[in-house]
C-alpha cells in the first residue's frame, strides 16, 4: 500500500467500516472507555509503525476523512459522533 493508496481512499466507506472497530470495542470487558481509547490509540501506533509512517500521519488522514465528511455528508458524520459518544462514554 502507498501513501497515495491511503490518503486517497473513500471517506464514506472508511466511515461505515468504522462502526464495526468501535462496536468491537464492547467486547472489552468490564467497560472501561478509557480503556477503549487506549486500545484505539496502541493499535493506530501499531499499525503506522508496522508501515513505517510517522503516527501523525494516521491522525492526519483521520481528520481528512472528518472533514471530507463534514462537507459532503454532515448527517452521517453527526449519526457516527452519536455512536461513539454511546459507546464511549
Amino acid at each position: 500500500m502507498t501513501r497515495d493508496n491511503l490518503m486517497n481512499g473513500n471517506p464514506a466507506e472508511a466511515v461505515k467500516e468504522s462502526y464495526k472497530l468501535v462496536h468491537a470495542l464492547d467486547n472489552i470487558t468490564p467497560p472501561n472507555p478509557a480503556l477503549k481509547v487506549q486500545s484505539l490509540a496502541f493499535l493506530t501506533a501499531m499499525v503506522a509503525d508496522l508501515m513505517d509512517y510517522e503516527p501523525h500521519l494516521m491522525l492526519e488522514l483521520g481528520d481528512n476523512i472528518r472533514r471530507e465528511m463534514s462537507k459532503h455528508e454532515p448527517d452521517t458524520l453527526k449519526a457516527f459522533r452519536a455512536y461513539v459518544a454511546g459507546e464511549l462514554r
